[in-house]
């Protein structure tokens, strides 16, 4: 049901494009779909929504999840 979601998901973002959650969402179904160019290019999104790991401001962890698959991401990509 990867196509449906990633369906729902870019509509989300349409009507709201600040939504680092479902931007997560979206990266991580292109990670697990093999499109590992455009699950990093969500991560990098990610990073400039929410630039802070820090619990208080980032309560859902999607700072912190973000840049582990960002992490895994680059090394697939050979990103340096």
């Amino acid at each position: 049901e990867y196509d449906e979601s990633k369906a729902y998901l870019e509509k989300t973002l349409e009507c709201k494009p600040d939504n680092a959650s479902a931007w997560y969402v979206l990266a991580h179904v292109y990670d697990v779909t093999g499109q590992y160019r455009e699950a990093y290019e969500c991560c990098l999104k990610i990073k400039e929504l929410v630039p802070s790991t820090d619990h208080n401001f980032d309560a859902y962890g999607v700072g912190y999840h973000n840049n582990q698959l960002a992490l895994k991401l680059e090394r697939e990509l050979g990103v340096e």
